[in-house]
């Protein structure tokens, strides 16, 4: 999930979409927090540059030059993170930037907030956002979050957060009220609102909220491997559809299940689309099967996607071994015939009968033919690979340790 500095940021970066409001007002710390970690990070591969160019990259990431001169820069100077370097007159010459690796720049979100002054409502708000982020919650729920900011300061930062759409306000049939992200929780409010009294009733917000922040920092994680919580609570946040489940089975009867949250795709800043149709989700989830429990393994999940998404075809046959359809392909091993991307989208052409036939063919001999057209791919990869930014990360070495 997303820490506080990943909010600020993120706050800011929303505050300057809408026009000036009293949510500015009681928010402006964040969003002054927000702006000095924009310029922090776009300095870090920059050691020294001169004050034009710090003015430039200032002005790309909308900060005006005398907030730039008077409060961004003296802020950075006085975190350690930058040394301004003054002429004879008092002018800016240049900035030496020694910005900290990322790790330690989030971890400074504590002196920075305390740097900028953030009052009480202010610090409620990022925990109101955050909870709301994950999870959607009773109204009383989440007050309680921020509750060690004082009731009033909660009650405050609730309310600026929904005027500025960052959190939404639904209310059931008896009077009870819940509250979610909107840009995260997609899904109709009925539905969410139902999801969320039943989870609150069943007292399992506790379980079900440790089970989102598992599978929100591993997407597609195998459901034998969750850690936060009993396989009851998995089933019923799968039941109550804040959890959505990926079954894998193949053809010898092997059968998985894999985890996913709706954060797939998504941000609390509304930057991102989802995957309605589970085709992503399905396909992640073959992909960690054939890489963490076929008897023949998948043995480079990054370099098989990005050969599908640049050429349209991808493969990994491993050489010393006789070939063998793959978990992709329904049986329990890797892939050693070729996937194809299908040219023509997902559309209903990609699954007529003759396609379908033609594939089939293809699967017994070990091949696609060579012929044009939809025939050229499999059924299970008739969709367009327009997911690649987000799908890539999910099979970086540090998210494969985590399954």
């Amino acid at each position: 999930m997303l820490d506080d500095a990943e909010l600020l940021l993120g706050v800011s970066r929303h505050l300057s979409t809408y026009m000036i409001s009293p949510a500015h007002a009681a928010l402006e710390s964040l969003q002054y927090a927000g702006q000095v970690y924009e310029l922090a990070w776009r300095l870090r591969n920059a050691p020294l540059s001169s004050a034009a160019r710090i003015e430039a990259i200032a002005q790309e990431a909308a900060i005006g030059p005398r907030q730039l001169l008077r409060e961004v820069l003296p802020t950075l100077q006085q975190l350690g993170w930058v040394e301004c370097h003054y002429n004879d007159r008092n002018e800016l010459d240049s900035v030496d930037a020694v910005v900290p690796p990322a790790n330690d720049l989030i971890a400074s979100v504590g002196t920075l907030l305390n740097i900028v002054m953030a009052t009480p409502v202010q610090r409620a708000a990022l925990a109101l956002l955050r909870a709301t982020s994950l999870q959607p919650l009773e109204e009383a729920t989440a007050l309680e979050v921020a509750s060690e900011f004082g009731d009033e300061a909660a009650a405050q930062a609730l309310h600026h957060l929904i005027s500025i759409q960052l959190v939404r306000q639904t209310r059931s049939e008896d009077g009870r009220t819940v509250v979610f992200n909107p840009n995260v929780w997609t899904g109709g409010d009925e539905e969410l609102t139902r999801a969320t009294l039943r989870a609150e009733d069943a007292q399992a917000q506790t379980h079900v909220g440790a089970l989102l922040e598992e599978v929100a920092g591993s997407p597609g994680i195998p459901e034998t491997h969750v850690t936060s919580t009993e396989q009851r609570w998995i089933d019923f946040a799968v039941g109550v559809g804040l959890i959505q489940r990926s079954v894998v089975q193949t053809s010898g009867g092997d059968e998985k299940g894999f985890l996913f949250s709706p954060h797939l795709c998504r941000t609390p800043f509304g930057s991102a689309s989802g995957d309605p149709s589970g085709h992503v989700r399905q396909l992640v989830g073959s992909m960690i099967y054939a890489a963490t429990f076929a008897g023949w393994k998948l043995r480079s999940p990054e370099a098989f996607l990005y050969t599908l998404i640049r050429d349209g075809i991808a493969r990994d046959r491993q050489p010393d071994r006789p070939r063998a359809h793959g978990a992709l392909a329904g049986r329990g091993g890797v892939p050693s015939h070729p996937v194809r991307a299908c040219p023509g989208g997902g559309g209903p052409g990609c699954h007529r009968r003759g396609h379908a036939r033609r594939a089939a063919q293809a699967r017994r001999r070990h091949r696609v033919p060579e012929a044009t057209g939809p025939a050229r791919t499999l059924p299970f990869t008739c969709h367009r690979l327009l997911w690649s930014s987000w799908v890539r990360p999910l099979f970086r070495p540090s998210a494969l340790k985590a399954w």
